[in-house]
């Protein structure tokens, strides 16, 4: 069974324990809980719905769930107190067994399973001491965990959200991740991009969360209950053939595979999704060592456009005004604006008609630009340039209700757009926090292939040059950008999203029949950035099926086909 439905993320776990789910998984896995021991390192406990794997936790820990294994008792839960030692609790689907947690925490376990109400998790603060939270099938009881963590597990309750599972990273104090049974979760202080990859998780389709393992590290790991093979794919046919998402993700992957450094896609068509990713985010040479996923952020280049795109066609709309409009109207005062740069409307801007022939992205690259002009000939040729992306970020902010006031008018401009993507397009999506720079910590990094020793490249800072390409976002979150696009009204009207597509705004149409579709690709080429290619592209067919996908290797080698993997899954 291939594991089309991320299920599992990690971030900074051991190696080992990373390899070992991913080898659950493509065995068909259901992961129940992954709990870390107090003393760290490469000392872990995998629970699945068939079995088991620890590496590291005390030997009478791993005996007792041998023990209850042998005896047909399904083990469901491990957790170990902070004190370290030979102190942990596991929990079976038919009872519990304790070894040196608090007294309190043991009775009660005890009272909840004599009165038959059975045991799920119990977890504990890293401040130790009688401090604990057992939940039930039907309830919980906490003590000594931080108050305010208690009060939001009580308002799920009375709200009837079914509590199933709490966890403390072990910075300690008000830090905690409380996840229901019908999905609702709440963090306080998690670790970084942790609350991010769990709204991505529960937005893109992949089921319902379960729990957080933390790492004494800071590393944690984020479990979904979801099937592992997604789920089925509402009926597609077109001219007696039936379309399959799982033969289009298998032929994705058989392409991708083994010819690049790493690769990912996000497939979806209504309900169904099917999504893969292989190869490193960060290698052993340029660590932490991770693997990539579709649930890490990283730089697609102009894919980004589309959604620049949509900012600009979003204020248009909120202001009650066409994609006819002269963009001079939104351009700088202080700028000497000429005649012939005047005649560029929204829509030449975004069509790539509007003359401009410069490459620049900067604030005063563009102003340089458009002082000097255009020759109005070159809008009668379409010409791909990334300068009409960087100065739309510009027309959205003096739209937006940007000053001219502002002392550094680089920055002030492309604040304003930025926040204006992230009030309009990606909180409305449930994204919090998008980036147009690297992580500061943890960036996602692209090598040369193979990697060798190379310390990869994110592509650069672009929060003072966004717009043609430096948004930060995970194919999961890509793909739902699409989705919600193709879709919905979140984004934009439905006559605003047929003008999109019928003018070429930001995406542009290919294939015929069936294999209809409207696109968006991007590529950071290897020559410019140390051998590690990058190519990204987003789709959505007239029918429905979406893909967001990158791959980080050269186009040579990879040879890559969307059409044919797409026309191939047709039977």
């Amino acid at each position: 069974m291939t594991p089309w439905n991320p299920a599992i993320f990690s971030k900074n776990i051991p190696k080992e324990c990373q390899d070992r789910i991913a080898g659950f998984q493509q065995e068909g896995h259901k992961i129940l809980c992954i709990a870390f021991p107090a003393e760290g390192g490469n000392r872990w406990s995998v629970i699945t719905n068939k079995g088991f794997f620890n590496r590291g936790i005390p030997d009478e820990c791993h005996d007792k769930m041998r023990e209850f294994h042998k005896a047909g008792e399904k083990v469901i839960w491990v957790a170990f107190p902070p004190a370290g030692g030979n102190r942990w609790s596991v929990i079976t689907d038919k009872g519990f067994f304790n070894r040196n947690i608090p007294d309190e925490c043991h009775n009660k376990m005890q009272e909840f399973h004599k009165a038959g109400n059975r045991v799920v998790s119990v977890s504990f603060p890293p401040a130790g001491g009688n401090r604990w939270s057992v939940i039930t099938a039907s309830t919980f009881f906490n003590r000594g965990i931080p108050d305010e963590c208690h009060d939001k597990m009580r308002e799920f309750q009375q709200k009837g959200e079914k509590v199933i599972s709490v966890g403390f990273p072990f910075a300690g104090r008000t830090r905690y991740s409380i996840i229901t049974r019908n999905g609702e979760f709440f963090n306080r202080n998690s670790p970084g991009g942790c609350h991010r990859v769990m709204r991505a998780m529960s937005n893109s389709g992949v089921g319902q969360l379960a729990m957080i393992g933390f790492h004494p590290s800071g590393a944690y790991v984020i479990v979904s209950d979801a099937d592992p093979a997604g789920k089925p794919q509402p009926a597609l046919t077109s001219s007696g053939k039936t379309f399959s998402i799982d033969d289009y993700a298998a032929n994705l992957k058989a392409q991708l595979d083994s010819k690049t450094c790493k690769y990912g896609f996000m497939v979806r068509y209504k309900s169904a999704m099917r999504a893969w990713a292989a190869g490193p985010k960060r290698t052993a040479d340029n660590p932490p060592e991770q693997r990539f996923s579709v649930f890490h952020w990283f730089n697609p280049a102009s894919v980004t456009k589309t959604i620049t795109a949509v900012a600009l066609l979003h204020v248009i709309h909120k202001k009650g005004l066409t994609i006819e409009e002269k963009i001079y109207k939104w351009l700088p005062k202080a700028w000497n604006i000429p005649d012939s740069f005047k005649t560029i409307s929204v829509k030449e801007l975004l069509h790539h008609t509007s003359g401009i022939r410069s490459g620049v992205l900067t604030y005063d690259e563009l102003k340089d630009m458009v002082e000097a002009g255009i020759n109005l000939k070159d809008k009668q040729v379409p010409e791909y340039q990334n300068t009409n992306y960087a100065l739309a970020r510009i027309v959205v902010a003096y739209l937006n209700g940007h000053k001219s006031s502002n002392a550094d008018q680089a920055s002030a401009t492309a604040q304003n757009f930025i926040k204006y993507c992230q009030a309009n397009i990606f909180d409305p999506l449930g994204i919090p926090g998008v980036e147009w720079k690297p992580d500061a910590d943890d960036p996602t990094e692209f090598y040369p292939n193979p990697p060798g020793d190379s310390a990869g490249t994110s592509y650069g800072d672009w929060s003072l040059r966004p717009g043609s390409a430096g948004v930060h976002l995970s194919l999961a979150e890509l793909s739902l950008f699409v989705a919600k696009l193709a879709d919905t009204d979140v984004l934009l009207p439905q006559a605003m999203r047929t003008q999109m597509d019928n003018e070429g705004l930001g995406l542009g149409k290919h294939g015929s029949g069936k294999g209809e579709y409207y696109s968006k690709g991007g590529y950071f080429p290897g020559s410019k950035n140390g051998g590690a290619e990058l190519h990204s592209v987003i789709a959505k067919y007239t029918n429905g099926v979406q893909l967001a996908l990158v791959y980080n290797g050269d186009s040579a080698t990879a040879q890559f086909d969307m059409e044919k993997a797409y026309n191939d899954a047709w039977k």
